[in-house]
């Protein structure tokens, strides 16, 4: 996520059937809800079809759900349905560090 931030929610997520289009509508309408108050970061799950619909791409439908909020948003993560797939705990601290494609996920227990 660029440089060290203050407390708060990293989502970690991931759109094993949803269409691009249903995707925005869901995290839409749990932005409008207020779901992501306090969130710091998102990270997003590699795609099993990642071609969106032609008229909306999944990138552009995460860019226009989390732009406003200014969230930052890694995309195409190890997490998921997909192998490689990456073990997070809900509920531990984690630190995310993100620079040039590459990233690395630290989560701590207390």
């Amino acid at each position: 996520m660029g440089s060290e931030q203050e407390e708060g929610l990293v989502w970690y997520l991931e759109c094993a059937q949803l269409s691009a289009s249903e995707m925005y509508r869901a995290l839409w309408q749990m932005r409008e809800n207020g779901w992501f108050q306090n969130t710091r970061g998102l990270l997003f799950g590699r795609l099993a079809h990642t071609e969106g619909t032609r008229d909306l791409p999944y990138i552009d439908a995460l860019e226009a759900v989390f732009s406003p909020l200014q969230i930052p948003v890694v995309f195409d993560t190890d997490l998921g349905h997909l192998p490689p797939q990456l073990t997070l705990v809900n509920g531990a601290l984690a630190k995310v560090e993100v620079y040039y494609g590459k990233g690395r996920v630290e989560i701590a227990f207390l």
